[in-house]
């Protein structure tokens, strides 16, 4: 460009056309487009039958000039009619980017030259595509990475789900296998395990102890009771002595059935019974628990409603669940008044089956809803009732090995018992 405006200031802007017009001439298909301009901005020579009309008119010099003499633009290959190298004639592309640079002459007029650049949109088109597979190869490397650690991370989660889930049922030797990897699970379980292991034998000193006070008394008392019988033997039974050792031995019948309930719900809570679960039809159970009671009830004319379906079967222990029936049943004829009645029912509920006892009694206040389930916990209202507080915690001791639960529910006439058993549970 500075050759031709040197060409134009030694032979004038009429050679500089005649150079201009032989240019475009003989490269008519080049990548360099010449237009000259006169002092109004009108077209001398070049080739302006391969710009937009809007680089040709008047206006154009005054345009370029008030955007600095350069701009960028799009051309259209039809308009510009470009021969282009192997490699760029079937790209597909419509337009150019293409620079026109505007100068002016040192006699008067402008050259306009617009160079074409059809690389640019080559390597537009091939850095978008090769931005486009890489963030497609980036988000597919890195779901693939989402999914391998997401399952990795649940494969041990479940390790963890599994072993929480033996402990609930009582069986505290599980722990949470480690592989050796060294990273935060494995630091985490190692931690776990660690504290499991305490737990363990901290709960297993307690138990121990309650379980060999139980076990050393029951031997005593079984002693005192022999002997007391053996007193009364030699007594008539209308003499106060007779009736004194009549209600000591009763205290100490009292006291061996207590003993005889914390070694029972010890033994549930070990997890010992699950190990000899077999099929039983619970509605068989519950209703040889409900006849079983029937005369308790008869006595204090209270009426039985009850409603089965049949059969409902459950993997279990046939004793622990009458058991439990029969305490759940014979709380609600204690507590139930004279002349009312008592609504038994067993029922499937989707995969659970479900045992409900709904009475007419006074209820339990709903701050102590759940504190009924702790060992050895009394109502101040029942205190100077039969009974030792150990009735719902073995109840709840049988519902937790059968990975069931129980729930209690005030319903303004009585209380609502739902003890619910999983009807596939191990």
């Amino acid at each position: 460009m500075l050759d031709n405006l040197d060409f134009a200031q030694e032979y004038g802007i009429t050679g500089l056309a005649r150079e201009i017009t032989e240019l475009s001439e003989r490269s008519e298909y080049s990548r360099e487009i010449y237009v000259l301009f006169d002092e109004d901005c009108n077209v001398l020579a070049g080739a302006p039958d391969r710009l937009l009309d809007a680089y040709t008119q008047p206006t154009v010099c005054d345009d370029l000039q008030n955007s600095g003499g350069t701009r960028v633009f799009d051309l259209p290959r039809e308009i510009s009619q470009l021969q282009y190298q192997p490699g760029y004639e079937n790209t597909g592309f419509e337009d150019d980017e293409a620079v026109a640079i505007l100068r002016g002459l040192p006699g008067g007029g402008a050259l306009l030259i617009v160079l074409v650049v059809p690389e640019i949109e080559e390597t537009r088109e091939f850095l978008g595509s090769t931005l486009n597979w890489t963030v497609a190869l980036l988000l597919s490397v890195g779901l693939l990475g989402a999914i391998a650690i997401t399952l990795s991370v649940s494969k041990k989660l479940e390790k963890v789900n599994a072993m929480s889930r033996d402990i609930r049922q009582g069986d505290l030797s599980r722990r949470i296998p480690l592989d050796q990897s060294g990273d935060e699970f494995d630091k985490l379980s190692q931690n776990l395990n660690a504290m499991l292991d305490r737990i363990e034998t901290v709960l297993e000193g307690s138990k121990q102890v309650s379980n060999d006070i139980a076990h050393d008394l029951r031997t005593p008392l079984t002693r005192i009771q022999t002997r007391i019988e053996t007193l009364q033997s030699n007594l008539d039974s209308a003499s106060e002595t007779w009736l004194q050792l009549e209600a000591m031995r009763g205290e100490a019948t009292e006291l061996l059935s207590m003993f005889d309930s914390l070694l029972r719900i010890a033994g549930i809570e070990s997890g010992r019974a699950a190990k000899s679960f077999v099929d039983v039809d619970y509605s068989k159970v519950c209703a040889d628990a409900i006849e079983l009671l029937a005369p308790l009830a008869a006595e204090k004319e209270i009426t039985l409603e009850t409603q089965f379906d049949e059969p409902v079967n459950v993997l279990g222990d046939r004793n622990l669940l009458f058991q439990a029936a029969s305490n759940i049943v014979e709380n609600a004829i204690k507590y139930s008044s004279t002349g009312s009645e008592i609504s038994i029912s067993l029922k499937r509920d989707e995969k659970v089956s479900v045992l409900i006892v709904v009475d007419e009694g006074p209820g339990i206040p709903e701050g102590e809803l759940k504190g009924v389930f702790r060992r050895f916990y009394r109502l101040e209202s029942h205190r100077g009732t039969s009974g030792h507080g150990l009735g719902l915690s073995l109840v709840k001791a049988v519902a937790e090995i059968h990975r069931g639960s129980i729930l209690l529910e005030n319903t303004g006439k009585g209380l609502n018992v739902r003890m619910s058993i999983p009807l596939d549970s191990p």
